[in-house]
């Protein structure tokens, strides 16, 4: 009987199932590959030969034919190991306790027949469960991602996943003479966090009150100031109040960094969200994607988007935030290939007031041509503007402030808004559910008026207020959003126009 094993293949950001079998064949000796790409045959020839020879297996002066249907054209070296063990399975005399076609694997050998780690495991592990596999067998050095896939509700149901860290072991386990290594618990130290608080900068009081609302309602940000005021600080310092991930986003995250061909960070592992700040010269393909590769903005679904220096960005490239803004996904199309990403996150973008940084400065004086700022300025467009809910002017630190000496502590700070966030959100919680959405940010906009709750008569007043002082319907959704957020964080039911009145505040800025 010819055996018969099951892998993922890759083309791009899609996997599909494919299964491998081989067989004797009249011929001159040798392996003659089927439906593999040319190098795929050569690394199985030359390498998992070479290993199972190692391993004490004496394969036979007989032709070999390589099987792998559907044909798969892309190089595939994580093929090694179902090839591995089809030619175990073929030249063994001792019975194999598995059935091989309950199985999937996969994994690339190294000459001493270690099993390296298989990019994109999080795709590959959620197409074998889509194809009932039973047993998922993986290389040990992807435990962490395996730990963290067994945490999330859904992730493998029903199927027992299997982990080695090499070849000998594999064989040992097939032969009955060795217990398999089932990935059961997360490893010690998956759960740390590497992000910074706020408890090392001053804020006052109304800047909390705009961070806790931001965090909230995932209400995009703007910050213009003059060097040195904290816009990065602060920016950098808000993933430490973001929540952790809800089970089916954080499975959504952790597959799209595992399609990004990177190991996937421990404080995703553990839940925590994306933070992305791409430097404003990278390219379109680094910071929008392909339709193979997901790029900073899909990096960022479920967290922050960060892009300090806005202006400097090509014009083209912060035009292609205008559609994940709105619709929470971005479509790329290159040649024949389309793929539509996730792209909802919350973004925070800081700039200066002109090209050397200082209008408007009490500390130094701006050297900058009227013609430079004006251009400088009209770098951001009015529709990206009008996707920002919350615009903020940084004010410039006092001599205190800016002194060395005598730096203080603000222990605690990061805490205090944590719990008022987390208040705020478990009080509005039953409205996130029966819409379906995961902040105020993301509340439809034919729903926010009746969400307000204004009370009787005050619905028109505050339209009307709307209406005067933002001129596009998308700019007055985005203030009724925010007014909703403020009124969560004092935990009440009705939008009154004093909240109203501070969102669109916080909306103004200059057109």
């Amino acid at each position: 009987m010819n055996p018969k094993i099951h892998s993922i293949a890759f083309h791009g950001s899609q996997c599909s199932s494919v299964t491998i079998e081989c067989c004797h064949a009249r011929g001159f000796a040798g392996i003659q590959g089927l439906g593999l790409h040319i190098e795929t045959v050569k690394s199985i020839r030359e390498k998992v030969t070479t290993v199972l020879e190692r391993s004490q297996l004496k394969m036979s002066a007989k032709k070999i034919i390589l099987s792998c249907s559907p044909a798969e054209s892309h190089f595939n070296s994580h093929f090694d190991l179902p090839a591995a063990i089809a030619l175990f399975a073929l030249h063994t005399t001792s019975k194999i306790r598995a059935n091989l076609e309950e199985i999937y694997c996969a994994g690339e050998l190294s000459l001493n027949g270690g099993i390296k780690p298989v990019l994109r495991i999080v795709p590959l592990v959620l197409e074998a469960q889509a194809q009932g596999a039973k047993v998922l067998i993986l290389p040990k050095e992807n435990q962490h991602e395996l730990a963290a896939l067994r945490q999330i509700p859904g992730a493998h149901q029903d199927m027992k996943i299997l982990h080695f860290e090499n070849l000998s072991e594999i064989i040992a386990w097939l032969n009955g003479s060795q217990d398999p290594q089932e990935v059961i618990t997360p490893p010690a130290g998956i759960c740390s966090s590497d992000t910074v608080s706020f408890d090392d900068m001053q804020l006052t009081p109304k800047l909390k009150t705009i961070i806790t609302t931001v965090i909230l309602g995932m209400h995009n940000l703007f910050l213009r100031g003059t060097p040195g005021t904290g816009k990065s600080m602060l920016s950098q310092r808000l993933p430490s109040l973001m929540p952790l991930l809800e089970p089916k986003q954080h499975l959504d995250v952790l597959k799209i960094h595992s399609l990004s061909e990177r190991s996937i960070p421990s404080r995703l592992l553990a839940g925590r969200a994306p933070f992305r700040s791409p430097h404003h010269l990278g390219s379109a393909q680094g910071i929008i994607g392909t339709p193979d590769l997901p790029g900073d903005i899909s990096l960022a679904h479920g967290g922050i988007l960060f892009l300090d220096e806005l202006p400097e960005y090509r014009r083209d490239l912060l035009e292609g935030l205008r559609e994940p803004l709105e619709t929470g996904e971005i479509q790329v199309s290159r040649a024949q290939k389309k793929k539509v990403w996730p792209g909802q996150f919350l973004l925070v973008a800081a700039a200066n007031n002109c090209p050397c940084g200082w209008l408007g400065s009490r500390r130094r004086l701006c050297q900058c041509l009227q013609q430079s700022i004006t251009r400088y300025q009209q770098k951001l467009s009015g529709p990206l503007m009008d996707r920002i809910d919350i615009h903020l002017t940084m004010d410039e630190p006092n001599e205190d402030q800016l002194s060395l000496l005598g730096a203080t502590s603000f222990q605690g700070q990061t805490l205090e808004m944590k719990k008022k966030i987390d208040s705020a959100r478990a009080w509005s919680k039953h409205r996130h559910d029966r819409l379906g959405v995961r902040a105020n940010g993301q509340i439809p906009a034919h729903q926010i008026l009746t969400e307000c709750r204004f009370l009787s008569g005050e619905e028109s007043q505050a339209v009307t207020k709307l209406q005067r002082a933002l001129p596009t319907r998308r700019s007055q959704v985005r203030a009724l959003r925010v007014a909703r957020t403020i009124a969560d964080l004092e935990r009440r039911e009705n939008v009154t126009l004093e909240d109203v009145k501070l969102a669109l505040e916080l909306q103004h800025h200059q057109r």
